[in-house]
């Protein structure tokens, strides 16, 4: 397939661009060389370019026999949820579903919030 499908509208105001230029690598392939031959850098800096919450511990990558036996961050604590709902601006829609009769809802960043956190409550008060 030889058509583009999509191009940022600003490609050197793209996450990757700004990373490119943080460590000084001419191009994307130099930083994916680097992604690829120095993991605990590049992953533990992705953790924190991408601002995850928790702990990432002592180990970044952990290697095994094989790519489904190694472990990225196997000391890591954090909570999915808090990271998912994180982020999103308060009144932006965070989950939009149109059901089969054609009917739109649409939930914001705030409300998905409240619900999960009443969720949360009604699961702990079992």
């Amino acid at each position: 397939m030889s058509n583009l499908l999509w191009k940022p509208a600003s490609p050197e105001n793209t996450r990757i661009a700004k990373l490119q230029k943080q460590f000084g690598f001419e191009n994307y392939w130099d930083l994916y060389e680097w992604s690829i031959n120095d993991l605990d850098q590049f992953w533990s800096t992705a953790w924190d370019d991408l601002g995850i919450l928790g702990e990432k511990g002592g180990v970044v990558y952990q290697e095994g026999e094989d790519f489904i036996s190694a472990k990225f961050f196997p000391e890591a604590r954090l909570n999915v949820a808090k990271n998912l709902l994180a982020n999103g601006d308060a009144n932006a829609a965070a989950i939009i579903s149109i059901a089969e009769n054609k009917e739109r809802r649409e939930i914001t960043w705030n409300e998905l919030r409240e619900l999960v956190a009443a969720t949360a409550a009604a699961f702990r008060a079992e």
